[in-house]
């Protein structure tokens, strides 16, 4: 949809219209660790379902 920097843009235009500019600015490094390890417990999960998925397939030929 807006890739990276049309989102950042889009969310800076915002917090700009709502005065809170700065505020933004200081929560946002907390907000991209945040988002960063929930990417990579996504993954660890999708990592899981595919292990899992597989050992029923193997299951069923063998």
């Amino acid at each position: 949809m807006f890739g990276f920097d049309g989102y950042q843009r889009l969310v800076s235009n915002l917090a700009s219209d709502a005065g809170i500019t700065g505020q933004l600015e200081a929560l946002l490094p907390l907000l991209q660790d945040v988002l960063t390890k929930a990417l990579e417990e996504l993954q660890g999960d999708a990592q899981n379902v595919q292990y899992q998925a597989q050992r029923r397939i193997l299951a069923r030929v063998v």
